[in-house]
């Protein structure tokens, strides 16, 4: 399967959150990243803390979050 992402990473899945209809999943690759997907999707993959897998980064589908409940900079939730 051929992707147009040129981000690749290796990582470690350190925690898996469920709240409602998404699922927080934190993946570790010298760096931490929270990734928002569905429980149906964290469970296709088989993703729970320990197991090894690829996180694949496409800038044009990337949002930050400010870590501290409130506006981000643009004024809302998921864009900066």
């Amino acid at each position: 399967m051929a992707i147009s992402a040129r981000n690749v990473f290796e990582a470690r899945c350190k925690d898996v959150r469920l709240a409602g209809t998404r699922a927080f999943v934190t993946m570790e690759f010298g760096e931490e990243l929270v990734a928002e997907l569905t429980p149906g999707a964290v469970q296709e993959l088989g993703l729970q803390a320990g197991v090894r897998a690829y996180v694949v980064l496409k800038t044009s589908s990337i949002g930050v979050t400010p870590l501290e409940p409130g506006p981000s900079p643009a004024g809302r939730w998921g864009t900066a």
